[in-house]
């Protein structure tokens, strides 16, 4: 298991276990047109409570926030104080899967239900009403699309969903996968105009003319790495205060461990590149001496 794979996986027990516990999750920067059936489905149960404007303080019936991909520094530092959170932003593709994972492990919640099934299948949706703060949302952004452009751009979205397939293939992916993912993602730009915006570097295999791969420059990179800063630690004499400041800490450190854990297996990928090109350069030195 990779660790981006045990960074998920960790995240989606935390999740689940929030749940179990009877306390409900937040999610912070979702948009109206990020929702699908499922997530307005368990929307109605009160487990998962969705937020466009980050509010002030989430109430205590929430036990663990979820920050979206746009979501700033202010907010987290804000919120963590009082309540977890975890400490990577997420694109609403990562949060959705996410979500339905940590769901179908938990009993007595609404079941899961694809969105192909969910016409054929009558479940009870029991609701539980937990108290929020009344937020004004801006409808500027949520603003419907014409029909013939349904699909909106996701570019947070777009570049998870690279450097997770770039990550499976030795840190390239091929033209015809980033089509896929253009497209998955509503991202308008051909291949070529992502080059020109410094958004990935074309890779040209020897004996061709055009690139038949990319991988990701370093502007997605520091994008895709872009993590909340730690919560400073709340300056008050109250010893109780500066305990649950410092024990607040503790997810965001075990994310860093999980990033620099991934940073290492891509510098042994690379590594373990070039052992096997030293052995075969040895190889056809020997066979020409």
């Amino acid at each position: 298991m990779t660790a981006l794979e045990r960074q998920e996986e960790a995240l989606i027990n935390r999740v689940r276990g929030t749940l179990e516990t009877g306390k409900a999750v937040a999610v912070l920067g979702w948009m109206k047109s990020n929702h699908d059936k499922f997530t307005r489905r368990v929307q109605k149960t009160g487990k998962v409570t969705f937020y466009e404007k980050t509010p002030d303080r989430l109430g205590t019936s929430v036990g663990f926030g979820i920050f979206r991909l746009g979501s700033t520094h202010s907010d987290f530092e804000r919120l963590s104080v009082r309540t977890d959170c975890h400490p990577t932003v997420l694109s609403h593709g990562d949060i959705k899967r996410v979500l339905k994972a940590a769901c179908q492990q938990v009993r007595h919640l609404v079941p899961v239900v694809t969105e192909e099934k969910v016409s054929s299948v009558v479940v009870p949706e029991p609701i539980v009403v937990i108290p929020t703060p009344k937020l004004e949302v801006s409808t500027e952004k949520v603003q419907t699309a014409p029909e013939e452009n349904k699909m909106q751009e996701d570019v947070a979205g777009f570049i998870v969903a690279f450097m997770k397939e770039a990550d499976k293939n030795g840190g390239l992916v091929g033209k015809n996968v980033l089509g896929d993912i253009r497209r998955a993602h509503g991202i308008k730009h051909s291949n070529a105009n992502l080059v020109k915006a410094g958004r990935i570097v074309a890779v040209i295999s020897q004996g061709r003319t055009k690139a038949g791969k990319y991988k990701a420059s370093e502007k997605m990179r520091k994008e895709a790495g872009q993590l909340p800063e730690v919560a400073t630690v709340v300056a008050s004499d109250d010893p109780f205060t500066q305990a649950r400041a410092f024990i607040a800490r503790g997810p965001a450190l075990e994310e860093q461990i999980l990033q620099l854990q991934i940073q290492l297996e891509e510098l042994q990928k690379k590594l373990d590149q070039v052992t096997s090109a030293k052995e075969l350069l040895k190889k056809l030195t020997d066979l020409t001496t």
